[in-house]
C-alpha cells in the first residue's frame, strides 16, 4: 500500500434487524475526497427515521434533543470539519418555533470519522393537534462531498444515506385506567372516583408531580390487573399539592379551561 494514498472501507448495513449480509464501499480518497452521510439510512418509501412524541411526557418537558450519527468516508485529519445540512421541501416544521441545531456550524471533529448532528425539538402549541415533520438532506461543501451511492436496495426497500427524517407531535390516546370497564372491575368509575374526569394535562401534570411512568397508565398489564391501590394514593397527595399551589397563588387549568381537580374520593 502506498503511503500517501489512503483507502476508506464504508460498511452500509444491509436491510432491518435480522438480516446478515453487507456490502462493502471501497474508495480512493485521494479521487473521489471525504463524503459525508448518515449512519441511519431513510427507508425512501417512508418519510420517518424518528418519529418523537410529547404526547406522553410530563407537563414540565418543553423540548427534546434528538442525536443523529453522522459518518465520514476517508481518513479523519487533525482539524474540525463543518459540513452543510439542509431541509428537503417536505418539511413542515418551522425553524425556531418546532425545532433548532443545537450546534450553529454542525462539524466533524477532529480526528474523528463519525460525530452527532444533535437537533432540539420544541414542545410547539400546533403539535397537540397534528403531527408535523423535518427532512434534512446532506449537501457538499468545501469538506465534504456527497459522492456516496445515494441509495442502496435490499429486499425491495431503497436506503437513502443523505437523507434523514424527524416527526413529531404533542398528541396522546386517553390512558387505559380512564376507559378500561374490568381489570379486575370497573376500572373506569374506580379511576374517575378518585381522580376526576379525564383531560390530557392533569395526566401530564400527575406525571410530573408523582414521577409516574406513562407506561403503567397508558399501557394495560399483560396479567389484565392493574393495581388500583395506586388511586386513593395518587389522588389523595395530588389533592393535597393541588391545595397546597392555590393557597400559593397557583392555579392549573386543563385543556378547556377548567381548574384541575381531583375525584369525589380523593382525600
Amino acid at each position: 500500500m502506498q503511503k500517501n494514498r489512503y483507502y476508506t472501507i464504508l460498511l452500509v448495513l444491509i436491510g432491518l434487524v435480522g438480516c446478515k449480509e453487507q456490502d462493502l464501499l471501497i474508495y480512493d480518497t485521494e479521487v473521489s475526497g471525504s463524503n459525508i452521510y448518515f449512519l441511519e439510512p431513510l427507508e425512501q418509501r417512508k418519510d420517518i427515521v424518528r418519529d418523537v412524541s410529547f404526547g406522553y411526557a410530563g407537563a414540565s418537558v418543553r423540548d427534546s434533543i434528538i442525536q443523529i450519527p453522522i459518518g465520514i468516508s476517508g481518513a479523519p485529519v487533525d482539524k474540525d470539519r463543518t459540513y452543510r445540512v439542509e431541509t428537503t421541501e417536505e418539511t413542515s416544521m418551522e425553524l425556531g418555533v418546532h425545532y433548532e441545531f443545537v450546534d450553529e456550524n454542525p462539524k466533524i471533529r477532529a480526528n474523528r470519522v463519525t460525530d452527532t448532528l444533535r437537533i432540539r425539538l420544541f414542545r410547539a402549541a400546533d403539535i397537540a393537534e397534528s403531527k408535523v415533520f423535518l427532512g434534512l438532506h446532506l449537501v457538499a461543501n468545501e469538506n465534504f462531498g456527497v459522492t456516496l451511492p445515494f441509495s442502496y436496495v435490499n429486499s425491495q426497500r431503497y436506503y437513502s444515506v443523505l437523507k434523514f427524517g424527524i416527526s413529531s407531535d404533542d398528541i396522546a390516546g386517553i390512558p387505559f385506567i380512564w376507559t378500561a370497564t374490568t381489570n379486575p372491575t370497573n376500572l373506569r368509575t374506580t379511576t374517575i372516583n378518585y381522580l376526576g374526569a379525564y383531560s390530557k394535562k392533569k395526566v401530564e401534570l400527575m406525571i410530573d408531580v408523582l414521577g409516574i411512568d406513562p407506561q403503567l397508565i397508558y399501557t394495560p398489564p399483560l396479567t389484565g390487573n392493574f393495581n388500583q391501590d395506586y388511586l386513593p394514593i395518587w389522588s389523595s397527595y395530588m389533592k393535597y399539592w393541588l391545595g397546597k399551589e392555590k393557597a400559593e397563588g397557583r392555579i392549573y387549568y386543563d385543556e378547556n379551561n377548567v381548574v384541575i381537580a381531583m375525584g369525589r374520593y380523593a382525600s
